[in-house]
Formats: structure tokens, C-alpha cells, sequence
């Protein structure tokens, strides 16, 4: 919401600084001998104008297709939590003294039970998602409205499983391909990211508003002349 915003705001300001230019600077900056390149000159801040009202414009049509995508891995189910988390809830109960342990032991033992299978392909779609999103490739705020509670409920009552599955797999990793130990390459890491975006302070929401706030006091600026002129006549 900020970007596009401050998108705007600029793009006026872009206005109000080219129609001064030519309808006020113009005439100063140029004497007769040499005003008749300000047309040239039109042109050109024209085209910059127009080339970056493109840019803008396929920025929107790339953002209509991100959206799509979005929705669309959320309408056919990828990372929802469905009837095999069941078996982790069942699981659990069996072990509410030492819950920390068993998760950690069932991260060690996962190919001998087979309803695991149905949970690594949830977590795994639900870290594709996580990826892409924080990636851009997926709207954000979509997923964080489809999936943000599925995405917190996971790491907070599964963190032990993950952690564990993520050490296993690093331990496996040969010594020959240290690229692939660091962090974003291991099981899980897009969720761990993604959880701590939606566990941010919320001061940084407060922070935002005060740059929103900020932006639209801006726009006053190339105002503030005509404003001032208005209030004399008016009041004085």
C-alpha cells in the first residue's frame, strides 16, 4: 500500500514540476532568441513522462498476474492443512510430558509411519508458497490472508519436527557442496521467514502510517503558493 501511494504522490508531483517548468520557467530560464527549443524540450520530458507511465503500466499487469497465480495455488488446496495433521494431533497426546522430544524422534523416524506422507507434501507446498511469496512471485498479502494462520500454527507447534528434519538433512549434505548448507536451502527455511514477517512489531504498521501521512503532506508543497494567495484575497 506505501508503494503505491508514494507511486502516485510522485507521479503528481512529476505533473506539477513539468507544467511549472513550461508554463512559469520556461520564459525565465529561456530568452526569445532560444525559446523556441522549449518545444523540443517538451518533447523530450514527454517521452520520459510517457516511458514511465509504460513502466508503471506493466508493473500493474505484472502484479495482476502475480495475483492470479496467487489465487489460483490457494483455490486448488496447496498448503492447507487437511484431515493427515490428525495424526500429529493424535501423536502428541501420546506424548503431552515430553511433547519437544517426540516431534524430535518423529523427525527421526518419518519413513516408518505412512501418514507422514500426506504431512511432507502439505509442509512442502506450504514452504513453496512461503518461497514464492517472499520472492515475489506470489501476492503476499493473499497468502497472508489464506495461509497466515496455517503458516504460524505450523512453525509454533511443529517447530521441533522442522528443526530436527532440518538438521538430518544438513548433517546428510556432502562436505563437497557447502553451498547448499546454508540456511535458505535447508527444509522449511521459507516458513521460518515467512513467520517471523507476520510476528514483525507492530510498530512497524505505526511506522507506515506516519510515511502515508507524511507522502500526502507533500502534495501541499507545490500547492501551498496558490493556497496562500486564496487566503489572503479571502481573509484579509
Amino acid at each position: 500500500m506505501l508503494k503505491s501511494v508514494l507511486h502516485i504522490n510522485i507521479g503528481f508531483l512529476m505533473g506539477v514540476a513539468v507544467t511549472s517548468l513550461f508554463y512559469v520557467g520556461m520564459p525565465i530560464i529561456l530568452n526569445e532568441k532560444f525559446y523556441p527549443f522549449a518545444s523540443a524540450i517538451a518533447v523530450v520530458f514527454s517521452a520520459v513522462l510517457a516511458f514511465t507511465s509504460a513502466f508503471y503500466t506493466l508493473r500493474i499487469n505484472s502484479n495482476k498476474a502475480i495475483e492470479k497465480n496467487t489465487i489460483e495455488a490457494i483455490e486448488n488446496g496447496k498448503g492447507k492443512i487437511g484431515a493427515e495433521f490428525l495424526f500429529i494431533t493424535s501423536y502428541l497426546k501420546k506424548h503431552q510430558l515430553c511433547e519437544h522430544e517426540a516431534l524430535s524422534e518423529l523427525a527421526q523416524r518419518y519413513t516408518q509411519y505412512e501418514e507422514i506422507a500426506g504431512i511432507t507434501k502439505t509442509l512442502n507446498e506450504l514452504e513453496s508458497i512461503c518461497s514464492n511469496a517472499l520472492s515475489g512471485y506470489y501476492d503476499w498479502n493473499i497468502i497472508v490472508k489464506n495461509r497466515g494462520a496455517t503458516i504460524i500454527n505450523v512453525w509454533e507447534k511443529l517447530k521441533p519436527y522442522l528443526e530436527e528434519r532440518r538438521r538430518i538433512q544438513k548433517a546428510l549434505i556432502s562436505k563437497d557442496y557447502p553451498t547448499l548448507k546454508h540456511d535458505k536451502f535447508l527444509p522449511f527455511h521459507s516458513i521460518e521467514k515467512a513467520y517471523d514477517h507476520l510476528r514483525k512489531d507492530p510498530y512497524n504498521n505505526r511506522k507506515e502510517a506516519k510515511l502515508l501521512a507524511l507522502a500526502s503532506l507533500c502534495l501541499l508543497i507545490p500547492c501551498s503558493p496558490a493556497l496562500i494567495a486564496i487566503y489572503f484575497n479571502l481573509f484579509l
